[in-house]
């Protein structure tokens, strides 16, 4: 797999994503490497999971770390944690290929932003994986289900019901109801994060 190699090894945890960010926007390739190991493997998965072919996978993870390379001035702490950023890149890229693949429209879907709910003191995109997980296994299995058809596979909704057999509208019902529940979940984190 594609990698920037660095010429001497960076201790993981002795630099912030923000100084990391700031050396590489300074053109430290130390420090994208840096960045690179530690968010690839997460940016892999996502890829993975949304192509079901390793191969592609790997080439969209690459083309999302590219695009770091060249568009970091464009990334805003302040909006969201850099695997954030990382992440809906590389979710484009991967639907994308799936157009490509499937030729079809892209999915207009309400997305959930790290932004919404940033709580001062926690800037870790971890923590927001972390809650987005838990928030996704309190829905039933069903509008997980759909959920995962329309934000990792690519899916229109029209596409869902014609796969699942269910009137279009119930389909929308469904995940727009499903998003209201993350949504609800994950202010509760957020709350709780908070209080503590």
């Amino acid at each position: 797999m594609w990698h920037w190699g660095a010429t001497a090894p960076i201790a993981m945890g002795t630099d912030t994503e923000r100084e990391l960010v700031r050396r590489m926007l300074a053109g430290d390739k130390q420090a994208f490497a840096a960045l690179y190991d530690r968010y690839a493997p997460r940016i892999l998965g996502l890829a993975s999971k949304m192509l079901s072919d390793r191969s592609a996978a790997e080439d969209a993870t690459q083309e999302t770390f590219l695009l770091l390379w060249q568009k970091a001035h464009v990334y805003s702490a302040d909006k969201g944690a850099l695997l954030t950023w990382l992440y809906r890149i590389c979710r484009n890229i991967c639907l994308d290929r799936l157009r490509r693949r499937q030729r079809q429209r892209e999915v207009v879907l309400d997305p959930l932003t790290e932004a919404e709910y940033a709580v001062p003191g926690v800037d870790s995109g971890e923590q927001w994986e972390l809650w987005v997980n838990q928030a996704l296994s309190s829905l039933g299995e069903g509008e997980r289900e759909l959920l995962e058809q329309a934000f990792f596979h690519g899916l229109s909704h029209r596409q869902i019901a014609e796969q699942t057999k269910l009137p279009l509208g119930t389909v929308k019902t469904r995940i727009a109801a499903a998003l209201k529940k993350l949504r609800h979940e994950l202010a509760a984190f957020k709350q709780g994060s908070r209080d503590t």
